[in-house]
């Protein structure tokens, strides 16, 4: 039997010198003619046994009975194929036995190599299990280039009527005993018989590679090749794993990609190598929660998995299917596992009537539905069918919203897509309300528009459309795509998609529906709301919103009175409001005044009262402005409506936060906003929301920039407010306002404590042991690189000022 032992490894080129010199003595010019079917013969030579040789014979010792093969001699004949005899288990077929088998073939000049491979049945009753099965293992050897004739179904130890059946000159092997499992033979090697009779031929070894070589390589990288093919699409099934195994391997493999993007962003040694981009204007965010918004994977997990889970959790625990769901959901979550694409509804078919029927599971529902629906695409005449489809589809995700992730990822997108260009409005329509469904929230889906589905939408609004329900639907969908993905907001733009909008500016006075669609769309465009985007393409559509005269449309806009409709367009309004000339523009027309007015007639309305104060609050960020503000009564509309809406901690936040625009650099406003009772509705939006960090950062700001530059303010806020203080000495403990309240404090002229550094200088300041001030600072300006960024970064990861 051939095998091959284990080597340790060795540089290539003394591989090939030890095989060239083993393969030397066999590579002969021989004449062609002796060549196996290039005899010089006119006729076939009677077959005939070999000239005798030596027992044990090598190589090296075969030129002579090759001369007489070649010569000839008494009562031989010449020009027949020498018919060698090598035999095998031959699993994994691999280079050395290729190998073993070529140095059978060059023994002799005219050679026929007959190789015998065992069956399953016996090899693994003698030997042990395969892991190709003799088919395969017989396929293997005919294709290989040195071997003329496979024997299947060899016998485990050659004997005499094997040789005398099949005519064999020569039994080839390596010259090591090969122990006889089956006890066939009474010397215990499978060849003694063979080399006694001398008709064995040594083959050599070719080191480090062998069956079971390859074996112990799988077995030693067991987890690695698990994972290679659970990523290539196998299961845990497939492969004979267990599915708890299975689950913990793949959380292996999402915890290492973790690693992976952490070292892509940190570099290995925790340097930063690459910058996280956030929302700096998204202050309700602690600023770790936004850095993560863009370094946190999303592990995800197949439909087929989690009904697997399911289906062990009621197999294996007799769970009922309700109780077997909730588990697989709180198992996979506990391991940050996104289920947002997994369909969880027990009954598999949420959307269907209810019957003894067994109901068709939803996911291949979603599948059938999107089929039918493509293949309608190209046929324009069957619009009642393609509505009918569209119609149970979208009843289908808005039941489940996990559904609206499974459509877009079997192709749904793209199918509706196509639908738009068909000329029947009523489909563009129910096509477009499907696309916002599946899209709305779903940066999957928003992908797979693309650059293609915004350039289709930008055409689409280009045209007018007769009824102004299809449109409207267009403008919601442009909205839904655009939310938080930049990347589509810039294929828009690149479209002339922000000109086609203000194309239809003529229309939407006509009608409140479309108006507020417009607006809604402008809004998202014109806002910087992606936290995965670099930059941002938000002031060049306002720039272009502002050429179309949309801020004098906006103003006009607001001299209506549906309330949605006023809120859509004072947040156009704020979103434009971003430059002095555009702030300017808006002083001009009279704009603070319209808002003024808005603001008094919707003053029990929170969204509208919190829309105007933002418009206020951006205009006062150019210092020409915030006089204006205060003399044309914006002020007072503000405060009272803090004191109206004193529980509404957005009001509080954008109020207190207008106030610190008001004040910035300003003493004379300053003293103007105290006289008119700022000072007290600050007190109060933060004894209201002592907690809320937003609307503690803005009061903070305002305290501060009120008494910066009048330092005789500093009694009224200490005397006639005196909560104001302990209120901002609470507020350091909060990270994201501790800097502010901190700022505060200094300028009231308040007594301070130094923030300290380092667990000992934080007890030593609290106890009193050491002044702050004594307390050396525990900076090292040297960079030292670390490999331990993560650790040192969590064991300090606590609020500043923390008590």
């Amino acid at each position: 039997m051939l095998a091959f032992p284990l080597y340790p490894t060795q540089a290539e080129a003394s591989y090939r010198g030890r095989y060239d010199r083993a393969m030397a003595p066999v590579r002969l010019n021989i004449d062609p003619s002796l060549r196996p079917g290039t005899s010089n013969t006119s006729s076939e030579p009677e077959r005939g046994l070999a000239p005798e040789q030596p027992p044990n014979s090598k190589p090296n010792d075969i030129e002579p009975f090759r001369k007489k093969l070649k010569e000839g001699e008494p009562g031989t004949k010449t020009g027949r194929p020498l018919r060698l005899y090598a035999d095998g288990v031959f699993d994994l077929f691999h280079f050395g036995h290729a190998k073993a088998l070529q140095q059978c073939k060059e023994a002799y000049p005219n050679t026929f190599l007959l190789v015998g491979c065992c069956s399953d049945a016996i090899t693994h009753e003698l030997k042990g299990r395969t892991v190709m099965t003799d088919v395969e293992r017989y396929e293997s050897l005919r294709h290989c280039r040195w071997v003329d004739e496979v024997v299947e179904d060899a016998p485990w130890v050659v004997t005499d009527n094997f040789l005398e059946k099949h005519q064999i000159d020569y039994v080839c092997h390596d010259s090591l005993p090969y122990s006889d499992a089956s006890g066939a033979s009474s010397e215990g090697d499978v060849y003694a018989r063979i080399k006694a009779m001398g008709k064995f031929l040594e083959t050599r070894r070719t080191d480090g590679i062998s069956t079971s070589d390859l074996i112990i390589r799988i077995i030693a990288e067991y987890d690695t090749f698990i994972r290679r093919n659970l990523q290539r699409g196998y299961t845990g099934k497939d492969m004979n794993v267990p599915f708890i195994k299975e689950k913990t391997i793949k959380f292996d493999m999402a915890m290492d990609n973790v690693k992976q993007r952490f070292t892509d962003l940190f570099g290995r040694k925790g340097r930063l190598v690459c910058e996280t981009t956030f929302h700096k204007n998204d202050s309700k965010t602690p600023f770790s929660q936004r850095a993560a918004m863009t370094t946190k994977p999303k592990m995800q997990i197949s439909q087929e998995t989690f009904d697997e889970c399911v289906a062990e959790n009621v197999a294996d625990f007799d769970m009922p299917l309700a109780e077997a769901i909730a588990d697989a959901v709180q198992q996979f979550t506990s391991q940050g596992v996104d289920l947002s694409n997994v369909i969880k509804s027990s009954a598999s078919a949420a959307c269907a009537d209810s019957g003894d029927e067994p109901q068709e599971p939803l996911p291949a529902r979603l599948k059938r539905l999107i089929a039918e629906l493509r293949a309608l695409v190209a046929d324009q005449q069957q619009d009642e069918q393609v509505l009918q489809l569209v119609a149970e589809l979208h009843a289908v995700c808005d039941a489940v919203p996990e559904a609206r992730v499974v459509a877009g990822r079997n192709d749904a997108v793209d199918t509706l897509l196509a639908l738009l260009d068909v000329p029947s409005a009523p489909v563009v329509a129910s096509a477009s309300a499907l696309l916002t469904l599946i899209c709305a929230e779903n940066a999957d889906n928003q992908d797979f528009v693309g650059a293609a589905g915004m350039q289709r939408l930008a055409a689409l609004l280009s045209r007018q459309h007769e009824e102004t329900e299809t449109t409207a639907r267009l403008l919601a969908l442009v909205k839904a795509v655009c939310v938080k993905h930049e990347s589509n907001k810039a294929h828009f733009a690149k479209a002339s998609g922000v000109e086609a909008l203000c194309n239809h500016l003529t229309s939407a006075r006509e009608d409140e529906l479309l108006s507020i669609q417009l607006a809604f769309a402008f809004r998202v465009l014109t806002i910087n709301d992606d936290p995965r985007a670099t930059f941002s393409q938000a002031q060049d559509t306002v720039k272009t919103l502002v050429a179309h005269d949309v801020i004098p449309y906006s103003l006009e806009a607001l001299t209506h009175r549906d309330s949605k409709l006023l809120a859509s367009w004072l947040a156009v309004l704020k979103q434009l409001a971003i430059t002095e000339e555009n702030c300017q523009q808006i002083a001009d027309l009279g704009g603070l005044a319209t808002v003024q007015r808005v603001m008094q007639m919707n003053e029990l309305n929170p969204s509208i009262v919190k829309r105007c104060i933002t418009v206020y609050r951006n205009v006062a960020a150019a210092d020409e402005l915030k006089r204006a503000i205060l003399q044309s009564g914006g002020v007072e509309c503000t405060l009272l409506s803090m004191r109206r809406h004193e529980s509404d901690a957005s009001i509080q936040q954008h109020a207190c936060a207008t106030l610190a625009a008001i004040a910035l650099r300003s003493p004379e406003n300053s003293h103007a906003l105290v006289k008119l009772g700022a000072a007290q509705q600050i007190s109060r939006a933060m004894q209201a929301h002592r907690r809320d960090v937003a609307v503690l950062r803005q009061a903070s700001l305002a305290v501060r920039n009120m008494v910066a530059r009048s330092v005789e303010l500093r009694s009224h806020f200490l005397q006639e407010e005196p909560d104001i203080e302990p209120l901002l000495r609470e507020a350091q403990q909060y990270r994201g306002c501790g800097d502010e309240a901190y700022a505060a404090l200094r300028d009231l002229g308040c007594e301070i404590k130094l923030s300290s550094f380092g667990a000992a200088a934080a007890s030593a300041a609290a106890s009193g042991s050491i002044k702050a001030t004594m307390i050396k600072p525990r900076f090292n300006p040297v960079q030292v690189e670390s490999n331990q960024l993560l650790d040192s970064v969590e064991e300090a990861a606590e609020a500043p000022f923390a008590q």
